[in-house]
C-alpha cells in the first residue's frame, strides 16, 4: 500500500528511540493541530466586532450565521470519507492531507473579495481540519500508554483554546488597521499550526494497530516498546493481541454496515455519542465563542476595542480551565466530571439570562453589566473544564479498533450537525428572544445531567480493550462473522484469555515504571 513516511517493516530513522521524545512529537503533532480550530472560532468571534470586517462583507444576522456555518458544512462534508481514508492511507497521511487542504483555505480566504467567496474557503477549511480532527485524535489513543491516555487525549483539544488566544491577540492587534488587512492578516497567519504539524509528523510512528492490520507486526512491536515503555516479549505479546483481534473482528471494511446495523453494545455507544455531541454543540458553547460579541452587546458592553479585550481574557480564561480539566480527568472520571460540568453550565444560564434581563442593553449601571459578564466567564470555565478537552478523547474511548474510525467519523458528524444547527439558529434566536434564549437553553440542558448519570460508561484508568468489555463486546460481534470465523474466535479467546489479562496488567505497570 502506498504511503508517504514508511512502508516497511521498521520505524524510521526519524522516529526518536526515547520515549519522552517521541510522546513529545505524538502531543506535538496531534495538539498542535486543534489549534487551528480553536483560532478559527475566535477568529470569527473578533472579525464580526470590527467594521472593516463587517463592514464589507455587510454582515447581517443571517449572513453571520452563515458564515460561521460554512466551516461545519465543510466538516460534515469530510466525514464521509475520512474513515476510510484513516483506515486505508493510516492516521499520519490523513493529518498531512489536511493541512495541506488547509493551506488552499487559508489562501481563498485571505483572498476573498465577496462573501461567496469566504464562505467556500470556510467550507474548504472545515473539510480540513475534521480530516485531522478525526485522524490525531485515532493516532494519540493509539499510541499513547493506557496510564498517560486521559491527559495527552485530553490536551488535544484543549489546545482549542490555545488557539482561540492567539488569535484573540491578533485580532486585537489588527483590528486598528483601517482597511481590509485587518481580517487578511488574521487570516493568513492560520496557516501556522498546519505548517508545525506537517514538520512534525515524520517523528511520530503510526498507529501500531493499523500496522498490524497491513501485516507490519514488527513495526508495532516497536513503536509500542518505545511509547508504552515495554519489554520485548510484552510488547509482542501485545501485538499478537491485536492481531486476533482484528482477524476476528469486523473487517475494517464493513465498519458503517456495524454502525447502521448495531448490537446493543453498539447502540448504547451511538446513544452516547448523540447525547454527547448534544451537550458539545447545543449546550450553550457557541454563545460564549462564536456569538460572543452578540452576548456582550446584550449585556450593554460596545466598542471594537472592548470587546476584542474581553475576547482576549475570555480564550486565557478557557484555555487555563481546560487544562486544569485534562489533568484531572484521571482522578475524577469521564462522568462525575461531565456532571459537574453541565449542572454549573445550567446554572450559569439560568443566571445569565436573567442578569440581561434586568441589566442588559437598556442599562446604564456599569457594575451590573460586568457582574453580567461575569456568569459567562463562569459558563465558560465549566464547559472547559470538562467538554473542552474530552471531545476527542471520549469518541475514541468507547470504540474498539475495529470500528475506531468510522466512530470517530460518526461523533464529527453530528458534532457537525448540531454545530451547524446551532450557527444558523443561536445569532437569530438571540437577536428575537433576548435574554429568555440563556433560560431555554439552560432548560434543555436539565435533561442531559440525567442521562449522562445513567447511560454513559465510565474509562478512567482502563485500556481500550477493557473499555470494550465492559460495554458487553464479545458474542454479540459474532454476529458479524463468518460461522468459521467465530469458531476460531472462540479458540483463540479461550487460549489467550488468562495471558491477555496478565498482559494488561504488565502494560500499566511497565508504562507507569
Amino acid at each position: 500500500m502506498w504511503h508517504p513516511f514508511n512502508s516497511s517493516d521498521t520505524l524510521s530513522k526519524h522516529i526518536p528511540r526515547k520515549r519522552k521524545l517521541m510522546l513529545m512529537a505524538l502531543i506535538l503533532t496531534g495538539v498542535v493541530n486543534s489549534t487551528t480550530l480553536g483560532y478559527d472560532t475566535m477568529m470569527m468571534a473578533g472579525l464580526i466586532a470590527i467594521d472593516p470586517f463587517s463592514g464589507y462583507f455587510h454582515l447581517k444576522p443571517a449572513t453571520t450565521g452563515l458564515l460561521n456555518a460554512s466551516n461545519w458544512m465543510g466538516g460534515i462534508l469530510a466525514c464521509t470519507f475520512v474513515a476510510h481514508l484513516c483506515d486505508y492511507v493510516g492516521r499520519r497521511v490523513t493529518i498531512f492531507f489536511g493541512c495541506m487542504l488547509a493551506f488552499v483555505g487559508i489562501i481563498i480566504q485571505s483572498a476573498s473579495q465577496n462573501i461567496t467567496m469566504f464562505c467556500i474557503a470556510k467550507i474548504i477549511m472545515g473539510i480540513a481540519i475534521h480530516m485531522s480532527g478525526v485522524a490525531a485524535p485515532l493516532l494519540i489513543a493509539e499510541l499513547a500508554p493506557p496510564d498517560m491516555r486521559g491527559i495527552i487525549g485530553g490536551l488535544y483539544f484543549t489546545m482549542f483554546d490555545a488557539g482561540a488566544i492567539i488569535a484573540s491577540a491578533v485580532s486585537y492587534g489588527t483590528g486598528q488597521i483601517n482597511s481590509t488587512w485587518a481580517w487578511r492578516i488574521p487570516s493568513i497567519i492560520q496557516a501556522i499550526p498546519s505548517a508545525i504539524t506537517i514538520a512534525a509528523i515524520p517523528f511520530v510512528p503510526e498507529s501500531p494497530r493499523w500496522m498490524v492490520a497491513q501485516g507490519h507486526r514488527q513495526y508495532a512491536r516497536d513503536a509500542l516498546m518505545i511509547c508504552q515503555g515495554l519489554d520485548k516479549e510484552n510488547a509482542e505479546e501485545l501485538v499478537e493481541k491485536i492481531h486476533l483481534s482484528l482477524k476476528s473482528t469486523t473487517p475494517f471494511a464493513h465498519q458503517w454496515r456495524e454502525l447502521m446495523r448495531p448490537s446493543r453494545p453498539m447502540l448504547k455507544r451511538i446513544l452516547i455519542i448523540l447525547s454527547f455531541t448534544w451537550i458539545v454543540e447545543m449546550g450553550g458553547s457557541s454563545i460564549g465563542s462564536y456569538y460572543l460579541t452578540i452576548l456582550l452587546q446584550q449585556a450593554g458592553i460596545s466598542g471594537s476595542t472592548k470587546l476584542l479585550q474581553i475576547n482576549m481574557i475570555s480564550s486565557c480564561w478557557n484555555f487555563f480551565v481546560a487544562v486544569v480539566g485534562a489533568f484531572t480527568f484521571d482522578r475524577l472520571g469521564r462522568k462525575p466530571q461531565s456532571i459537574i460540568s453541565l449542572t454549573g453550565m445550567t446554572a450559569c444560564l439560568f443566571c445569565l439570562g436573567g442578569f440581561i434581563q434586568k441589566w442588559g442593553a437598556t442599562s446604564t449601571n456599569k457594575s451590573a453589566q460586568y457582574a453580567t459578564i461575569f456568569w459567562m466567564f463562569l459558563f465558560n470555565g465549566f464547559y472547559s473544564f470538562c467538554y473542552t478537552p474530552m471531545q476527542t478523547l471520549y469518541p475514541t474511548e468507547i470504540f474498539p479498533t475495529r470500528v475506531r474510525a468510522a466512530g470517530t467519523a460518526f461523533f464529527q458528524f453530528w458534532n457537525c450537525g448540531f454545530g451547524l444547527l446551532a450557527s444558523f439558529v443561536l445569532p437569530i434566536s438571540m437577536d428575537a428572544v433576548g435574554w429568555k434564549f440563556y433560560m431555554i437553553n439552560a432548560s434543555y440542558n436539565i435533561p442531559f445531567i440525567f442521562i449522562i448519570y445513567f447511560l454513559w460508561m465510565e474509562t478512567k484508568n482502563m485500556t481500550l480493550e477493557d473499555v470494550a468489555s465492559r460495554f458487553g463486546d464479545g458474542m454479540n460481534n459474532a454476529e458479524l462473522i463468518d460461522s468459521n470465523e467465530v469458531q476460531e474466535e472462540v479458540s483463540a479467546d479461550q487460549k489467550l484469555s488468562s495471558k491477555n489479562a496478565i498482559l494488561n496488567a504488565k502494560v500499566i505497570a511497565s508504562a507507569k515504571e
